[in-house]
């Protein structure tokens, strides 16, 4: 209850703002990516569906969807992940905006536990967790054909409870530095790098905007 109403709050962040179209910035838009993260013990690698909605006065709703695989400990391990969310736009300057973000997580994992299985026996995990992610940062026009963003951002997925016991999940800050590039109005190439602690995460796709 707690998580669900402070990702409604954060929602809510700036609803006495004014957002601008003069700019042409796009907040609706498709993206089909690739998707390769790399960690100090573990790489994983996946596909993923993303998309956002623009609603009016600077509003705009987003969902996202991927699954991936993770080499550990010479098992395969499948996770995957949905997010639903919404966020904010304000209009800094004719080529810049201020964009907040907040977003419901739910991660589901299929893990080998490899050569460590666990103490019953087990030699696979299943189980999930939830939780919240929020950004802000700026989005802007650095050329007529190129739109960057940086946002910092802030997830927590909560507690693992199961065969295993209770893994606390800590909350954990991020940074999103990304690229678009238009090939036409509507068509454009995307990439991005989430960097955390001891994770990078790099994203590459295909964005259709409407």
């Amino acid at each position: 209850m707690k998580k669900t109403l402070l990702f409604l709050a954060l929602s809510c962040v700036s609803f006495a703002a004014s957002a601008t179209e003069a700019n042409g910035i796009s907040y609706s838009y498709a993206d089909l990516d690739y998707i390769y993260g790399d960690a100090s013990d573990a790489s994983y690698q996946g596909l993923g569906l993303k998309g956002s909605f623009e609603i009016g006065a600077g509003f705009f709703i987003t969902g996202s969807y991927r699954e991936q695989k993770i080499d550990n400990f010479g098992g395969s391990n499948d996770v995957s992940e949905w997010t639903l969310g919404g966020g904010f736009a304000k209009s800094l300057s004719d080529n810049l905006d201020w964009v907040t973000q907040a977003a419901y997580v739910e991660k589901d994992a299929e893990l080998s536990l490899g050569q460590f299985p666990a103490s019953n026996g087990q030699s696979r995990l299943r189980d999930d967790v939830a939780g919240f992610r929020v950004s802000s940062g700026v989005r802007g026009r650095i050329s007529p054909k190129l739109i960057g963003h940086a946002y910092l951002g802030y997830e927590d997925l909560g507690d693992v409870r199961d065969s295993l016991g209770s893994l606390d999940f800590d909350g954990d800050v991020y940074g999103d530095l990304g690229l678009e590039y238009q090939f036409t109005k509507r068509w454009s190439a995307t990439t991005s790098v989430m960097l955390s602690k001891g994770v990078t995460e790099y994203t590459g796709g295909l964005r259709l905007s409407f």
